[in-house]
């Protein structure tokens, strides 16, 4: 995927951007909330390597994208179109994720990141509806879901977690929401 918005650019992952990852991917703050907790920049080299590969796959089904803040041309993010696991293929044809560095939060950019992959998903793919899941407790995980429009659908519980899937359809996308980060 690669996309740019007015203060975004979505591009795909590459090895350069070890050093930007490892920042949000071992922060305490992002690690609470996520499943990896990078302890070296070897860990997020090996991840990027995965991710790197998955991007590289024909056909392409899964799009794991750098979030490069134009202001300063920063790695600050990441955002994920994957296929989801069998038993939850029920709730969506890919689900997304996305986690931004805490330098960045408060001002709008995960919420842009994530509409701008939920329009890719709808005008780029045949998905008919997505999914993204994050805990009970992450109140601005689940406001990043539904300010992209996002409808709370279940709770679940994974482990000692309770989680949301937060699922959209694309007859309920409103595409005027791109207008509002176009370039």
């Amino acid at each position: 995927m690669h996309r740019q918005t007015k203060n975004l650019i979505i591009r795909d992952l590459n090895l350069d951007d070890v050093e930007a990852c490892f920042a949000f991917r071992s922060h305490p703050d992002v690690t609470m909330w996520m499943p990896f907790d990078d302890q070296t920049t070897h860990d997020t080299e090996a991840w990027l390597q995965a991710e790197i590969q998955v991007n590289n796959a024909t056909p392409r089904q899964v799009h794991s994208s750098a979030i490069v803040y134009k202001d300063n041309h920063h790695v600050i993010g990441w955002v994920v179109v994957d296929l989801p696991a069998e038993e939850k293929q029920k709730y969506g044809d890919y689900i997304l994720g996305f986690c931004l560095h805490p330098d960045y939060w408060g001002q709008g950019l995960t919420t842009e990141a994530l509409i701008i992959a939920i329009d890719f998903c709808f005008t780029e793919t045949n998905a008919d509806s997505l999914f993204a899941e994050c805990h009970s407790f992450n109140a601005v995980g689940s406001r990043v879901c539904e300010n992209a429009g996002m409808k709370k659908y279940r709770y679940f519980r994974e482990g000692e977690h309770t989680l949301i899937t937060f699922r959209l359809e694309k007859d309920q996308w409103d595409a005027k929401r791109i207008r509002k980060y176009r370039a």
